[in-house]
């Protein structure tokens, strides 16, 4: 009865490892270094439909009114760490002063397109700062959208000059907070820095944060699991490489299809995982029954010192094991991937994205456990067999010494 291409094909890569593993380390090398580079899309706009008018004016007005990033620094007064002779009114002429200086010393940094405070409304009312608390006092008590209801605390808004790319958040915010412990504020005087470019900037963090530690604890788990069932650790690690690379190679084509990660696609790494082991479960359990159905076979030929015979029995086992799962495996990727592959057609781009990532995460994994895990346990078997081989001839050398 002719072989079937899978059958062909499990006991090729079981046959020939060299030339699989060498395929799937290239590209791994060409898609790992994509994914490097994935974007992370903090933007709530951008999660949105496009075509939607209100988002179309929002973009154009952003377009023609060059939309620029803004930070701002919370000037508060915390009068439960008051001491002697410190401030006890945020309005004070020394206050304003140094937050005047401050604004003067972020005026300078090229990345600062202008800063605004409720000191620049008091240098454009008098020509400078008035000493007189008083006078400051009653100039903003008719100005009380400038602080909050018990004047504890207002803003300074720093415009910066166009987007600031996400990398350049930190040396902005580092200038800002450099510059703020240059001054020395009293103790009861607290300034923090806020704005959309920092949240995006934390967002982003988390993301990653939550990806590493999402992937981390579902492959501990899965690994441990493994090892358990088949008592093997090798057996646990190659379905863990196999996952490990379909949820690296599917960062690299999503580098390359312009697919970014955000707060919802984020999930995407542990829904691999979760999904994809299956296939590899599959496989390694139909290898283990053809090769305790052909355990006398495999036996005997390394009994008998043919490391040859013991491992043609092993590459039967391997193309066996893809014949008979394969389709099945193919069968249920294929489905998912269409479930998967409808949210593609949603209005919203997150929901989009997510249909895409996942429909290659599936992808890779369905390819990875059919065509490259078979490569992977051979590798184990020749390795176990020869070592095994080596050590019966050296038994036999010695007893007939």
């Amino acid at each position: 009865m002719e072989k079937s291409f899978l059958e062909r094909y499990g006991e090729y890569a079981a046959r020939h490892p060299q030339i699989v593993l060498t395929i799937a380390l290239l590209i791994t090398i060409f898609l790992g270094s994509n994914a490097a580079g994935i974007e992370i899309e903090t933007d709530f706009f951008k999660s949105l439909p496009q075509d939607l008018p209100a988002i179309q004016n929002q973009n154009f007005l952003a377009e023609v009114f060059s939309e620029s990033d803004s930070m701002f620094i919370l000037v508060e007064l915390e009068t439960e760490k008051y001491m002697e002779g410190e401030i006890k009114d945020i309005r004070d002429p020394g206050l304003m002063s140094d937050i005047y200086r401050l604004e003067e010393m972020l005026r300078s940094d090229p990345q600062v397109n202008s800063v605004f405070g409720p000191p620049d409304l008091l240098v454009s009312a008098f020509g400078s700062i008035p000493e007189d608390p008083e006078t400051v006092r009653e100039f903003f008590s008719g100005r009380s959208n400038f602080f909050n209801s018990d004047y504890s605390m207002f803003l300074v808004t720093i415009n910066l000059n166009g987007k600031v790319e996400q990398e350049e958040i930190e040396k902005v915010v580092e200038k800002i907070e450099n510059d703020i412990n240059g001054i020395g504020f009293p103790g009861s005087v607290s300034l923090s820095v806020t704005g959309g470019p920092l949240v995006g900037k934390i967002v982003s963090d988390l993301i990653f944060e939550d990806l590493y530690r999402t992937l981390s604890l579902a492959g501990v788990i899965i690994l441990l699991t493994l090892i358990i069932a088949y008592r093997s650790f090798l057996r646990g690690i190659f379905s863990l490489t196999v996952l490990f690379l379909a949820v690296l190679w599917t960062g690299g084509t999503m580098v390359l299809l312009d697919v970014p990660l955000s707060i919802v696609t984020v999930v995407v790494g542990s829904l691999i995982v979760g999904i994809g082991i299956d296939y590899s479960i599959h496989i390694i359990n139909r290898y283990n029954e053809e090769r305790n159905l052909r355990r006398d076979d495999i036996n005997k030929a390394c009994s008998e010192g043919d490391y040859g015979g013991c491992m043609k029995t092993c590459f039967i086992c391997y193309g066996v094991a893809i014949d008979r799962v394969g389709k099945a495996i193919i069968g249920t990727a294929v489905t998912t991937i269409a479930s998967f592959m409808a949210l593609t057609l949603s209005g919203v781009p997150f929901l989009s994205d997510m249909g895409i990532a996942l429909s290659l995460g599936i992808f890779y994994s369905m390819v990875l456990s059919l065509f490259f895990l078979p490569s992977l346990l051979s590798v184990r078997d020749k390795i176990y067999y020869r070592f095994k081989d080596e050590v019966r001839r050296k038994l036999n050398g010695r007893e007939n010494s």
